[in-house]
C-alpha cells in the first residue's frame, strides 16, 4: 500500500506498471506450465522404464475413449514412446498420456488397423 502511494507521489504511470506486471505474470505462468509438462513426461519415463509390462517388443493397446492405438513397443524415450503398428506405421505417444490412459498389454484379440 505504501509502495503504491509513493509511486503515485513520484508520478509513475500506474497503467504502465499494470502492463508490466501482467506481462511478467503471463510469462511466468507459461514457463511453469511448460516446465510441468516436461517434468511429467520425464517422471512417466522412469515409471515406464521400471515397469515390467512396458518392454520393447510387447504388443500394447492404448484406449482413449472410443478410439485406440495398438502396436509393438519399438522404443521408450525420455519424452515419448514409439509404437509400430501391424501396418508398419510409426506412432509416437507421449509418456505422460501413456500412463494416464487405460492400456492392454498383449491383448488376446488384435483388431486390424487403428480405431
Amino acid at each position: 500500500m505504501v509502495t503504491a502511494v509513493l509511486l503515485v507521489v513520484w508520478g509513475v504511470d500506474i497503467s504502465g506498471m499494470m502492463l508490466v506486471s501482467t506481462s511478467i505474470l503471463t510469462v511466468t505462468g507459461v514457463a511453469l506450465f511448460a516446465n510441468w509438462s516436461v517434468l511429467s513426461n520425464i517422471t512417466a519415463y522412469f515409471v515406464l522404464l521400471f515397469h515390467s509390462a512396458y518392454r520393447r517388443g510387447n504388443f500394447i493397446r492404448v484406449i482413449d475413449g472410443d478410439n485406440y492405438i495398438e502396436g509393438y513397443i519399438a522404443d521408450i524415450g525420455v519424452f515419448n514412446t514409439q509404437f509400430i503398428t501391424e501396418d508398419r506405421e510409426v506412432v509416437i505417444y507421449p509418456n505422460n498420456l501413456l500412463l494416464g490412459r487405460p492400456t492392454q498389454i498383449n491383448p488376446r484379440t488384435r483388431v486390424a488397423g487403428m480405431g
